[in-house]
């Protein structure tokens, strides 16, 4: 079986299947916080509610305890420490007000001259011992505190009595504001823990409350901490203690000293005579808060499992079976065409249509493929044929080290060398290349493969006898697609014929040049030029070059120049005398013009040309005559410059 991979196509439904399931795995996460936070947000509310129910029967407690002590210290027998009368009255307190654990009067000094737990027999005596805490109390802190302040006070919870009690004392004073006794009376933690157990509170519950000294008592479950013993929920405890939470009611979630995370409800506990306030606060473990959230998040993702493992188990098998196999035959197919085989075919079920119908058009593609290829041979065999036949050399030469080249069979013809020789054998084409054209032909070729342009030669080639052929090369660079060159792609054509063509027709130009502006000479220092016909800047140019170069060449000192023959002169042609001239006459000979008719007078009087350093004849027999019989004079001049015969 082969290992899964994310690249197969069998990977890919798997992913898609994943990818597909992915976003209803979100949703049941987000219904599953969601639920989380409906019911965070219920228990908060029931937290809250709670903490607030029992920190208003607390405070009702605090209430009724001001109003129960207001109404004993404004008794005259509590204010005149009237033992017997108080005694009968405190005797009936403790069955009308449950919560209260005990209510006692004591003298300024300290001293308890009447409790609800003492009882006194008719003469006066009393029938058993009072406990020790109701003889005097002066030591406790919160008859010292109510001394302080002179005035209803709730302190915290104390033992007092063997029980943990919430004491709360008044002072009542005579008319001049003198201290005439203290009435004190305390509630019950456990009568609290009962009226805590008849609330509906959620299972795990605990119920706490935090003194004004900050120590700590349980209520529910069980009071039955001492005080100030360690609890789980310290860090709640000092925020409260600290009074970060104690002005206001809330809710919070912290990490316990258990490792434990609560959601604790706190409500402060005040009434507006009661200088110190306390807290109640609430705490829920999360774990038990969450539980039926966290119970139908589990289901869900179990179940969204389930499917997922089905759909893929199904994705695999059904993808082996629908797709893979029409897949893998179509591939096995494609291997075999790339291999050379165009006769394969591929048989697809036609129970996928899709499928069915790649298989065909891989099957026309086939055919398509095995037609191409027979027409290609077919054309590269024309192609062939016509390349050999042709009289132009075709030849490729590589740029590249993994490139071939190539030359047509026509080269033999050409150059009596076979390709073999010319390919295989290294030089030989370099010693092919004419001596005079190998340095400029190597010199245009590397430029070519440098650049990349166009090229168009024309040198020779010697054959293997000897021989020199012209050839025209035409030649252009190919790219690969990267854009660097590649192949150099080119024709050799015989030009060997046109050459010597040029070379008849340059010759017989040069002879019509020389016929067209001959040159004679007629003595060592003379030279006589006859022009006839027509005169244009070329024909003049040519008369220019032809008469510096025979004064040079023979050392001329006079020129005779006949225009006899030159029917029309215009200004141009009349300039290009005057320039030859002087070119002449730079060189030390001196122009004689002969043969000026009237009319060729009067056009160069017309043109306004100047004459004045030429020396003219109207004939060109005067001229000679006139130059041959001055030539002593020549020889004999001053400077070896003309004569005065000369100016005319």
């Amino acid at each position: 079986m082969n290992r899964l991979s994310l690249s197969g196509l069998r990977g890919q439904m798997i992913l898609l299947i994943l990818l597909v399931m992915a976003p209803s795995l979100g949703l049941t996460f987000y219904t599953g916080m969601e639920q989380r936070w409906q019911a965070e947000k219920a228990i908060r509310q029931d937290a809250l509610r709670m903490t607030q129910i029992i920190a208003l029967q607390q405070e009702q407690l605090t209430v009724r305890s001001h109003q129960i002590l207001g109404a004993l210290a404004g008794i005259p027998a509590v204010q005149l420490h009237d033992t017997d009368i108080c005694l009968q009255l405190f005797a009936e307190l403790p069955g009308r007000y449950p919560f209260h654990a005990f209510f006692l009067a004591a003298k300024p000094d300290g001293e308890v001259f009447c409790s609800s737990s003492r009882t006194t027999s008719g003469d006066g005596d009393d029938d058993d011992e009072p406990p020790p805490e109701l003889v005097h109390i002066a030591e406790y802190p919160w008859f010292q505190q109510i001394m302080a302040t002179r005035t209803f006070t709730t302190t915290g919870v104390h033992s007092f009595l063997g029980q943990q009690l919430l004491v709360s004392a008044l002072p009542t004073f005579d008319p001049s504001g003198d201290l005439q006794a203290v009435v004190a009376t305390g509630v019950d933690l456990w009568e609290l823990n009962e009226f805590v157990a008849n609330l509906d509170l959620t299972e795990g519950a605990t119920v706490t409350l935090i003194d004004a000294d900050g120590q700590t008592f349980p209520i529910y479950p069980q009071p039955s901490l001492p005080p100030g013993a360690t609890l789980p929920d310290e860090p709640l405890i000092a925020q409260i203690v600290a009074g970060e939470t104690g002005s206001r009611e809330g809710t919070t979630t912290l990490r316990g000293t258990d490792g434990i995370i609560r959601l604790y409800a706190y409500q402060p506990v005040t009434y507006q005579r009661t200088r110190q306030p306390f807290s109640i606060y609430v705490g829920i473990p999360v774990g038990i808060a969450f539980q039926d959230a966290n119970m139908t998040l589990i289901r869900n993702v179990a179940l969204l499992g389930l499917l997922t493992a089905l759909a893929l188990v199904a994705a695999s098998v059904g993808s082996n079976l629908v797709v893979l196999r029409p897949i893998n035959a179509l591939v096995e197919a494609t291997y075999q065409l790339a291999a050379g085989n165009r006769r394969i075919k591929v048989v697809s079920p036609r129970s996928v249509r899709e499928f069915h119908a790649l298989a065909e058009s891989f099957n026309a593609m086939a055919a398509t493929l095995l037609q191409q290829e027979t027409n290609l041979r077919e054309a590269e065999t024309r192609y062939r044929s016509l390349v050999e036949q042709s009289p132009v050399v075709i030849y490729t030469t590589a740029l590249t080290a993994n490139g071939s080249s190539y030359l047509s069979p026509r080269i033999e013809t050409l150059l009596g060398y076979t390709v073999e020789e010319l390919l295989g054998v290294p030089g030989t084409w370099m010693s092919c290349l004419h001596s005079d054209d190998r340095q400029r032909v190597l010199h245009d070729v590397a430029a070519q493969h440098e650049h990349g342009h166009a090229l168009s030669l024309e040198y020779r080639l010697l054959k293997r006898d000897g021989q020199v052929v012209w050839v025209r090369d035409e030649s252009r660079v190919l790219f690969d697609a990267d854009g660097r060159p590649q192949t150099v792609q080119g024709t050799l054509l015989d030009v060997t014929e046109r050459k010597e063509a040029e070379a008849i027709i340059a010759g017989q130009a040069e002879s019509l040049r020389e016929l067209s502006t001959p040159l004679l000479h007629l003595s060592n220092s003379v030279l006589l030029m006859p022009l006839v016909g027509a005169m244009d800047s070329q024909r003049a140019q040519q008369m220019m070059i032809a008469l510096l170069e025979g004064v040079e060449h023979y050392h001329a000192r006079v020129v005779i120049l006949d225009i006899t023959g030159v029917m029309v002169i215009d200004s141009q042609i009349a300039s290009a005398f005057i320039q030859t001239a002087q070119a002449v006459h730079l060189l030390g000979a001196k122009v004689v013009l002969t043969g000026i008719r009237p009319e060729v007078a009067q056009s160069l009087v017309n043109l306004g040309i100047d004459l004045q350093t030429v020396v003219t004849y109207s004939t060109l027999q005067s001229g000679i005559e006139g130059v041959l019989g001055q030539h002593h004079r020549v020889a004999l001049a001053p400077n070896g410059g003309p004569g005065p015969g000369w100016k005319r």
